[in-house]
């Protein structure tokens, strides 16, 4: 045996039980996540794969790399509609004559008086209505060609919020960044 080079099974007798229980569980892979680590070395907590890990790392006996990701989630899901004010607005406008006033929307039992400004504030800023004064100075709401055309159809921040809604969280890395922005 060359005194020079010892095998990790040796290194690992020298060392704290933690650490050793991260270089075992390391032996014979060129990198692992702690939850990796955690799973091949038989810990019970992701804590003391996280000790181990910074202790070896300090004797330099690993090196790591950290990265970080953002992810996407919903806080209160169960304040999340399952339709968006502005869909819901679209789909009452397109059962109607396509355009409406501000003022014929309150008290309905399509929005509430507080989804109201938020719905045509969307239809608007998606390009499914135009906004204009009335000759009486009411605020007046007409479909859009698209507007429209996305009748029946989904959005893409619609199916991102129908994902969030199902998960947890979905990397951002994964989302349309259109959509994140809608949202």
């Amino acid at each position: 045996m060359d005194s020079g080079k010892m095998n990790i099974k040796e290194v690992a007798e020298r060392l704290g039980h933690l650490e050793k229980k991260v270089l075992l569980a390391l032996e014979g892979i060129p990198e692992a996540s702690p939850e990796e680590i955690m799973e091949r070395g038989g810990f019970e907590k992701l804590v003391e794969v996280m000790n181990g890990i910074s202790w070896n790392q300090m004797k330099g006996l690993v090196s790591v790399e950290e990265s970080a990701s953002k992810v996407i989630f919903i806080s209160g899901k169960e304040k999340v509609g399952v339709k968006l004010p502005e869909r819901r607005l679209l789909e009452s406008m397109m059962s109607g004559p396509g355009e409406t006033s501000v003022d014929e929307l309150k008290g309905t039992m399509i929005l509430t008086d507080e989804e109201t400004s938020a719905a045509v504030g969307w239809m608007k800023r998606k390009g499914w209505a135009e906004i204009s004064k009335g000759a009486d100075g009411s605020v007046k709401l007409k479909l859009t060609e698209l507007g429209r055309a996305m009748y029946g159809k989904i959005g893409n921040d619609e199916k991102l919020l129908a994902v969030l809604i199902s998960k947890k969280e979905v990397p951002e890395k994964e989302c349309d960044p259109e959509a994140v922005k809608m949202l």
